[in-house]
């Protein structure tokens, strides 16, 4: 799963021309593999090579998934996260029972038929989205074509908070370097904090724990004379666990971080497409044979 996360990241940050980016591995990764049960022949060997799963079975590939989703889900009592899932299909459509069995049982998705010429579809769609991301993404679809006869997805929601909190009064503007070099006033918090801490040629990192210290926020600042694509670059799942096992603890880390807020939202057919998942987006050629007898291709991944 992190080997398809820093891969797909890699793609994401080539094709974005947006300044910041951020995707959830987790949840693209999830989806694809609900939809991977209704895959079949080479659209199904396609989708598990691309998500790095070749050589599993689809019983140990739900198991895991299985495994890993409740142990996120049972990691820190003091951290708000949630991952929901649900199929949503048109009642024009004939679905087998057994893909919708395999991803309620193993995704606990919701399955639900609607009438897709109806807005009121495309409402509840949004409002079951909006519910489960406590409102911080209200509008995934604004229509429904005609030929759509399903929509699979997945909503993850985290809200940490930070184990030894920044000092609110150590907010003040200050200069922040961007990747060309100038600098820009933006409000920094600050904070001395005991935390692990890890430094190469490339960058110098900080772990920073919310709740009991289960999950953690890994904050990497590029060298001097290093900027965020430089780091990018070396993302790979060697350098990550040469990097992630470096980290000592050091006491009295003094940390100056942004406060930041952004949204981001991206297509992922092409980047998908680039990484030699090609069949399940062909309307000739896509083999979902597991969902139904009807002729059926993924035309939007959405992220």
């Amino acid at each position: 799963d992190n080997t398809f996360g820093l891969k797909i990241f890699q793609k994401v940050r080539e094709k974005s021309d947006k300044e910041n980016i951020m995707i959830s591995p987790l949840s693209i990764s999830i989806a694809l593999t609900m939809a991977n049960n209704g895959a079949e022949g080479e659209t199904k060997k396609e989708m598990q090579e691309t998500l790095e799963l070749n050589g599993l079975t689809d019983s140990e590939i739900n198991g895991s998934y299985k495994t890993l989703i409740n142990a996120l889900l049972d990691l820190d009592d003091e951290v708000r996260f949630k991952i929901a899932n649900s199929i949503f299909y048109a009642d024009i459509f004939t679905v087998k029972p057994g893909f919708l069995d395999i991803n309620r049982d193993i995704y606990d998705a919701e399955v639900r038929e609607l009438d897709f010429s109806s807005q009121q579809s495309v409402d509840i769609i949004n409002d079951w989205v909006s519910q489960n991301t406590n409102d911080k993404i209200r509008t995934v679809i604004n229509q429904l074509n005609p030929l759509d006869r399903m929509l699979l997805i997945n909503a993850i929601y985290f809200k940490g908070t930070w184990a030894v909190q920044f000092d609110k009064k150590g907010t003040h503007d200050l200069n922040f370097t961007l990747k060309d070099g100038s600098d820009v006033k933006v409000p920094m918090m600050n904070k001395l904090d005991n935390v692990p801490y890890f430094t190469n040629n490339l960058f110098k990192a900080v772990k920073i724990p919310y709740g009991r210290g289960n999950y953690n926020m890994v904050v990497i600042l590029p060298a001097d004379g290093k900027n965020s694509q430089d780091v990018i670059d070396e993302l790979n799942m060697d350098n990550w666990k040469e990097w992630m096992g470096g980290f000592e603890m050091k006491e009295q880390v003094d940390i100056t971080m942004p406060r930041f807020k952004f949204s981001f939202d991206i297509g992922l057919n092409d980047i998908l497409q680039e990484m030699k998942m090609l069949k399940a987006f062909s309307p000739s050629e896509a083999e979902f044979t597991k969902i139904t007898d009807e002729d059926l291709y993924i035309s939007m991944v959405l992220h």
